[in-house]
């Protein structure tokens, strides 16, 4: 949680979250709680060390499977090796796509153009039959973080 500690982030932090096919209905537990701590990772380490001001996330529950996209507008990740991040020292990046492929998932990572980091992520669900095809938009703006 960032709400504990002090960041110094230079620069104003825009954060919006669009979820589509979601209705009243929640994702298992499992699948809820995987894809939210990584998102919350993903959200500290662009404030931490990509100077990021801009923040979008993007959750997609469709019939077999939830989609999510994580892009920030910060400094980028740079030149890893994506097949043993831990080597490239990325722990905080292992630790995401660990939660994800625990779920049976995938996550994929790649700097944005021009600038950035853009994490993509699946993870199986259980079929569903009704699907809500209505969006639900939100945006916060913070400041002295």
């Amino acid at each position: 949680s960032l709400t504990n500690r002090s960041i110094i982030n230079p620069t104003e932090l825009k954060i919006s979250l669009c979820a589509e096919g979601f209705g009243d209905e929640r994702l298992p537990t499992n699948a809820e709680t995987g894809i939210y701590r990584v998102v919350q990772q993903a959200i500290s380490n662009a404030i931490q060390h990509a100077e990021a001001s801009t923040i979008k996330i993007h959750v997609r529950w469709s019939n077999g499977e939830c989609q999510f996209t994580i892009e920030d507008d910060g400094r980028g990740i740079g030149d890893i090796n994506r097949e043993n991040v831990v080597k490239s020292g990325h722990f905080g990046l292992a630790n995401m796509r660990d939660r994800i492929e625990r779920n049976g998932g995938s996550l994929e990572f790649d700097n944005s153009i021009p600038s950035g980091t853009t994490l993509t992520g699946t993870i199986p669900t259980a079929n569903r039959t009704d699907i809500p095809t209505t969006a639900s938009d939100y945006e916060i703006t913070l400041s002295n973080i």
